[in-house]
């Protein structure tokens, strides 16, 4: 293992850039907050979309986008299906237990078993917002929509801006070592 590595002529600077690019953005959503919040709209989606982009194993900026997208919609739609689920087996008489666990088994197996069919779907980031969305059943279920709008703003915003910047800096050095 190196613990330290040289660099590529540029790859420091375009860190940097991106760096500020998801400051700047962190920023605006912080002093949004309020307003966000007022319309029923949370903000986590769009840090989670953020934050997983950069620890998708995909190497491509763009394949990291599309994974992120339609697995974190994915990874909500799931999660609603589970708690839709488990409130349509309890109301036939079904026991906690198993009202919980057959859905729940269901959505594992479609996050899980499914990755290697279909791996811009079923990936890692759906399996985050699936569990994180969970932690507040209602707030979910009352909005859906809002939550996969944070992951489409999360992913539109931030980690779109990341994706043209790296494009546009990275041309940027092509033209500079050219001359």
């Amino acid at each position: 293992m190196k613990w330290l590595t040289r660099p590529e002529p540029g790859e420091v600077g375009r860190q940097v850039l991106i760096f500020a690019w998801i400051l700047v953005c962190n920023l605006a959503v912080q002093l949004l907050h309020g307003a966000l919040s007022a319309v029923g709209m949370p903000t986590w989606p769009i840090f989670l979309s953020n934050i997983l982009y950069f620890l998708m194993g995909a190497p491509e900026y763009k394949e990291r986008l599309i994974h992120c997208v339609c697995g974190g919609v994915f990874g909500l739609v799931c999660a609603v299906g589970l708690l839709w689920a488990d409130g349509a087996l309890l109301s036939l008489g079904l026991s906690s237990l198993w009202a919980l666990m057959l859905p729940l088994a269901v959505a594992l197996f479609l996050l899980l078993a499914l990755h290697p069919v279909v791996p811009w779907l079923c990936n890692n980031v759906a399996f985050a917002f699936f569990t994180i969305s969970l932690l507040d059943p209602p707030a979910l279920m009352a909005g859906l929509g809002q939550h996969i709008l944070g992951v489409l703003l999360g992913n539109a915003v931030i980690n779109v801006g990341v994706l043209l910047l790296a494009v546009w800096y990275g041309k940027r050095q092509a033209a500079k070592a050219k001359r």
